[in-house]
């Protein structure tokens, strides 16, 4: 496996031993149960700590932003998630890993602190509402032409603003001095906040880092 810093600091976090916050979503095959136990075993390598983040609940706002009706949506999330949290603990049998959902991270206070103030944020600094909206957009379509309504933005966004404190403060919501969020893919938006293009918006100590296995398996979706 290759593991690889979206900017030079990340990789520099990561090298220096930073805990590892693996994501690992529902409704992608890319996580199967045997890719589950190789990303959780690299991430572990030389004694590292690692985290697994399930954005669980939040899910169903994807599905909504899809079109399922929302009673629908919270049935097939939780189906869903249940099915994924149970490939995890196999995966992860007798190793010490922490797995975060949403009702975990509802009980630490950094965690609301920092989504409250990027819900905010949202609401008043029109670039970063478009970043997080354009991402939106590019999860949801089938393909890069597919038109995704606003209505549909505005459901899905919720879905990423709920990772994002993850992304971009986790050293402050978990109590480690550095932490690296751990994915396939990290979205262009994302790489920007961490270019300080949307000013000084990352914690100190955190980190992005892509996390790949060669072509065996290229990759489809979005954190």
């Amino acid at each position: 496996m290759r593991t690889q810093g979206i900017t030079p600091s990340c990789s520099t976090i990561w090298h220096r031993g930073a805990t590892a916050v693996l994501g690992i979503s529902p409704f992608n095959s890319y996580f199967d149960e045997d890719r589950i136990q190789r990303l959780i075993g690299h991430c572990r390598r030389d004694g590292r700590e690692a985290i697994v983040f399930v954005p669980d609940e939040v899910t169903r706002f994807t599905l909504e932003a899809k079109g399922y009706p929302a009673e629908r949506a919270v049935q097939k999330t939780r189906r869903q998630v249940r099915y994924l949290r149970n490939k995890v603990a196999r995966a992860t049998a007798g190793a010490p890993v922490r797995v975060l959902g949403c009702a975990e991270l509802a009980g630490i206070d950094g965690y609301l602190r920092h989504h409250a103030a990027l819900e905010r944020r949202f609401g008043s600094d029109a670039a970063f509402r478009q970043g997080c909206l354009d991402t939106t957009r590019w999860a949801l379509a089938a393909a890069p032409e597919d038109e995704v309504s606003e209505p549909a933005m505005l459901l899905g966004v919720r879905y990423l603003l709920a990772e994002l404190p993850l992304f971009l403060h986790a050293p402050e919501i978990i109590g480690r001095r550095e932490v690296a969020f751990v994915y396939p893919q990290c979205p262009g938006f994302v790489a920007d906040l961490f270019r300080g293009r949307y000013g000084d918006a990352v914690s100190p100590g955190q980190a992005f880092v892509e996390i790949a296995e060669g072509e065996e398996q290229r990759f489809a979706g979005a954190a």
